[in-house]
């Protein structure tokens, strides 16, 4: 069912653009993770920890795996 509803019922604009701009990630990207993102963002604030997590990620081989890994252990 969640490959068929839009990212932007599950996340906020904000999120997704920031995602976008700081990581590239693309709709499918996010799409793929949604599970990832719609739990964190119902127990943490995503954005600010996104954000405070964006130079440890833009310094590891890969990035988007970086902020995936990252929440998948705050949100276990």
């Amino acid at each position: 069912m969640n490959k068929k509803v839009s990212i932007h019922f599950t996340l906020e604009k904000p999120v997704i653009d920031y995602l976008r701009s700081k990581f590239s990630f693309t709709d499918a990207e996010i799409k793929n993770n949604l599970e990832i993102f719609e739990k964190a963002s119902k127990q943490i604030d995503i954005l600010m920890i996104v954000s405070g997590l964006t130079q440890k990620a833009l310094d590891a081989t890969n990035p988007k795996g970086y902020i995936i890994g990252a929440l998948r252990k705050l949100i276990e």
